[in-house]
């Protein structure tokens, strides 16, 4: 019904591609994909060109992230509708205003928005052991999450959640939601809601900001490990004498650190064949051999 209708896709990760191959199953056109060229700034990104041309689909690679040099682009292609799809950047009003619908954001914490807006919610939302995420679609506004509300939907997070988990579980979500507001974008019947109360905002976070302490207790090691695990550049860890990137840990014991009273936090109490138990502040934490590489300087 809606195959007429210019759609398009921004976005550098993998969400791209599954909202992609959905939207194309629902019968929509996307008449144009838009990325970015390869960063070490971006986590992870994938090549979407090849899946764009073995589809038949348009793709544009931006001259940069921030879209600031591409406006003519959009103003010659003039969309119907824009969905972001993993796009870590502010998109330029004189970006926006070139779509006949807007652009559509999605954005989601553990808090109804305006709460909880701003950088690597879900990767803040796992540190701080929430156990819901409240998911967003909003229309794009040159602010940060700011613009009027779409479309919400709400789910838990599990101890067992990484962010991987979660960008998987996000997949079917945002399909679901997609599919309800599309086409009520198209007929311009969707009830749109202002963002209500006082925001608040995460900070941005970075590869130094994943440092392991041992200080910290057994919940706030193994959820910032389960936090930043892959796609983002995992946690970081002097285990012994070395620095290791960690991608999984457990919590081995609350209580059988009385076993080794002269042990500090940090040190390595029992060295196994398959890893290590290392003290921490009110515990011990497993972490596998399999499940760690040596840090290289400036990874």
């Amino acid at each position: 019904m809606w195959s007429d209708k210019q759609i398009a896709l921004l976005g550098v990760q993998e969400q791209c591609l599954s909202i992609g191959e959905f939207l194309l199953g629902e019968g929509y056109k996307i008449a144009e994909v838009v990325t970015v060229a390869s960063s070490p700034a971006i986590s992870g990104w994938v090549d979407i060109a090849d899946w764009c041309r073995e589809r038949g689909i348009s793709v544009y690679e931006a001259q940069s992230y921030s879209l600031k040099s591409d406006v003519a682009h959009f103003q010659e292609q003039q969309f119907d509708v824009g969905i972001l799809l993993g796009w870590q950047r502010l998109i330029p009003d004189s970006v926006i205003e070139t779509f006949k619908h807007g652009i559509v954001g999605q954005h989601g914490s553990s808090f109804r928005l305006p709460r909880g807006r701003g950088r690597s919610p879900i990767n803040w939302s796992l540190i701080e052991g929430r156990d819901r995420l409240i998911w967003h679609l909003f229309e794009l506004a040159p602010g940060v999450d700011d613009g009027d509300i779409l479309d919400v939907f709400e789910f838990d997070l599990t101890e067992h959640d990484t962010c991987k988990s979660v960008y998987d579980k996000l997949t079917y979500v945002l399909e679901a939601m997609l599919k309800r507001t599309l086409p009520r974008i198209f007929e311009s019947s969707l009830q749109k809601e202002k963002q209500l109360g006082e925001p608040s905002y995460y900070p941005k976070r970075t590869p130094e900001d994943g440092w392991i302490d041992w200080n910290a207790n057994c919940d706030q090691i193994y959820n910032l490990v389960r936090a930043v695990t892959k796609p983002y550049p995992g946690a970081r860890a002097k285990i012994g004498a070395k620095d290791f990137l960690v991608w999984r840990c457990s919590i081995w014991s609350r209580e059988l650190q009385v076993l080794y009273p002269d042990a500090s936090t940090g040190d390595v109490v029992i060295e196994m064949a398959d890893g290590f138990v290392i003290r921490c502040g009110d515990g011990l934490i497993f972490v596998g051999r399999e499940d760690v590489k040596p840090l290289i300087e400036g990874s």
